[in-house]
């Protein structure tokens, strides 16, 4: 599938917006969102508490229209790349895969969410950053059953480190 969308600069539509509202949201392709907050924007022009106020509102709201898309678009990479192990592990029978043991697996995924629930991680680089190790499973062999492996998640379920949609993937991945 084509990526119709392409990377915005979260900062520029912030600047766009803060020195006319509504231009960072045409920036990011949403036309109808940005000539709204511009006519927002024209009419406070005859406060100047309004306008700055409003400018401030329409600067934080293109710059994260701006990290929304590039969140998607980075999605869309890892998802492709998905697909893509997941074809080069059923074609690639004569070469030993490297063997991936549950510890590793799950201390991985605690030490991310750890950076996360420290703030040091955003949310999107969070969702990004355990996706890579759950699709890093894709060229791996497990050093132990299926079902052990599986089981050895459940604290990770209770801990709301994995989602239903994560273990779904893993269980893809693993069987």
């Amino acid at each position: 599938m084509e990526n119709l969308l392409s990377r915005k600069d979260p900062w520029l539509a912030a600047v766009l917006s803060l020195l006319i509202g509504g231009v960072g949201q045409i920036y990011c392709g949403r036309t109808a969102r940005g000539i709204v907050f511009l006519i927002i924007d024209l009419i406070l022009w005859f406060t100047i508490f309004g306008a700055l106020l409003w400018g401030i509102i329409a600067a934080v709201d293109a710059y994260n229209i701006a990290k929304d898309i590039n969140y998607k678009i980075d999605l869309e990479k890892i998802s492709n790349d998905y697909d893509s192990n997941i074809e080069i592990k059923g074609s690639e029978k004569s070469k030993p895969a490297e063997e991936v043991t549950i510890d590793n697996f799950i201390d991985d995924l605690k030490k991310t969410h750890k950076l996360y629930a420290l703030q040091i991680y955003s949310e999107d680089e969070y969702r990004i950053k355990k996706s890579i190790i759950i699709n890093n499973l894709a060229n791996k062999k497990i050093s132990c059953s299926t079902i052990d492996f599986l089981t050895s998640l459940v604290e990770l379920k209770e801990q709301n480190i994995l989602d239903i949609e994560d273990i779904n993937k893993i269980k893809l991945l693993i069987m």
